[in-house]
């Protein structure tokens, strides 16, 4: 069985889990940094404590779990800001996101190279992918109402339905929320699959369905649909085209709670903590971008040379 997912986070995730048998923990380096409560560091016999415990905790998580299934060389993922950008229909997809993420990784001092290494990664990714479910083997998408995911499924289904034929599809929706491990505590899922441990990807495989083929067609028109739109958002469990703005109501009222002068970097993660609402630091960044260039707001500071551009002082000139 083939496993695809939409971030990078969630493939380090699934691969991590499928890398580790029942009983064990993912092998490599543990990094614990620890601080008593006047500040000081503590030593080295507490931290070797620390990491002790630490990989007890996670043994006793694994042993408790249901393992995972499959290989790491059978599982890819994608992670090419597909929620965001128009893509016009019968173009060159690859020729088209890359002129979206030039846009969108602009704010940062290495995204050129970065963008050229996701479209690279990308194709071959795709290549690999569509030849082995063509040639008869099934894939398992792991998916949710995550913008970027649902975007992700929707044009991996469009690709799918042009192939002469395929394996078998299967899909594994994200429960939006779930009841906690300690009691009275409930478990919201906002991001996705890249917020999920390792140790706990073999509990979603029951909630795997096959997709008949007449579902993969009508995902497929969801992005085929939406794909021209300056953003793609999920309202009322459908993928849908909306404006460039569609966040800013959101932005504009984290900015009028905000001081006359802020740090622009502390705004944009006090939004994507606050509202969770799926998008990137890039495409926030963006939008005040817009709005500086309509006077809103304006810059007080530089951004360091090795740093993405909203690594600086803004300040209102008009009330959001």
């Amino acid at each position: 069985m083939l496993n695809v997912v939409f971030s990078d986070s969630a493939l380090g995730s699934l691969t991590g889990a499928q890398s580790c048998r029942e009983g064990g923990v993912i092998g490599g380096a543990t990094s614990v940094i620890l601080l008593r409560e006047d500040g000081s560091p503590g030593t080295p016999e507490e931290l070797e404590r620390a990491v002790r415990e630490y990989e007890e905790r996670e043994r006793r998580a694994w042993e408790k779990e249901v393992p995972m299934d499959g290989s790491p060389g059978d599982s890819y993922g994608f992670s090419l800001g597909l929620s965001q950008g128009a893509i016009p229909q019968g173009a060159d997809i690859w020729e088209d996101l890359r002129q979206v993420l030039e846009r969108r990784f602009s704010i940062y001092p290495d995204g050129g190279e970065v963008m050229e290494e996701l479209i690279s990664r990308g194709k071959e990714t795709t290549d690999t992918l569509l030849r082995r479910i063509e040639g008869g083997e099934a894939a398992r998408v792991w998916y949710s109402d995550d913008p970027e995911e649902r975007s992700g499924l929707c044009w991996f289904m469009s690709l799918l339905t042009r192939l002469p034929s395929h394996g078998e599809v299967w899909l594994v929706k994200l429960p939006g929320w779930e009841i906690g491990e300690e009691p009275g505590t409930l478990v919201r899922h906002d991001s996705g699959w890249g917020e999920i441990e390792p140790a706990r990807w073999g509990r979603y495989l029951s909630l795997g369905e096959q997709a008949e083929e007449i579902l993969c067609r009508a995902l497929a028109r969801e992005w085929e649909e939406t794909q021209e739109a300056p953003l793609r958002a999920v309202i009322n469990g459908r993928l849908r085209g909306v404006r460039e703005d569609f966040y800013d109501p959101w932005i504009l009222e984290t900015l009028t709670k905000a001081p006359e002068e802020f740090l622009q970097a502390r705004l944009i993660g006090e939004i994507l903590g606050r509202h969770r609402l799926g998008i990137s630091d890039a495409w926030v960044a963006l939008r005040m971008e817009e709005m500086i260039r309509q006077g809103m707001l304006e810059p007080t500071s530089q951004p360091p040379e090795d740093g993405p551009v909203y690594h600086r002082w803004l300040r209102k000139r008009e009330r959001p």
